[in-house]
């Protein structure tokens, strides 16, 4: 993907959010739990090699209507090609994410 956004909703399985087809930075990954229950959500960066690690918490619970900026102010997630943002929610299809790449 160029610089620019991509947004959807997570599912109840693991699935990729972003795949990196270039060098990228990602500079804003949003949360917002449109559910009436709190959500457990785990997110993950994996590189094109297979490692992976957590952003975040291993699972992180969304309450209702909760919006969470997953990178505080300022931080950035840099990618290279093959690297994938990944995660899924406990209760599919309820919790939206957007992600903004430089």
């Amino acid at each position: 993907m160029s610089p620019g956004r991509t947004s959807g909703l997570l599912p109840s399985a693991t699935a990729a959010l972003f795949i990196a087809v270039s060098d990228c930075t990602v500079s804003i990954f949003r949360l917002v739990n449109t559910h009436n229950a709190p959500v457990a959500v785990t997110l993950r960066s994996t590189a094109a090699g297979g490692a992976n690690a957590a952003l975040g918490p291993v699972s992180l619970s969304l309450d209702p209507g909760c919006v969470l900026d997953v990178f505080s102010d300022g931080e950035v997630l840099p990618l290279s090609p093959g690297d994938a943002l990944t995660g899924l929610a406990s209760v599919g299809g309820v919790v939206e994410y957007l992600v903004g790449v430089v």
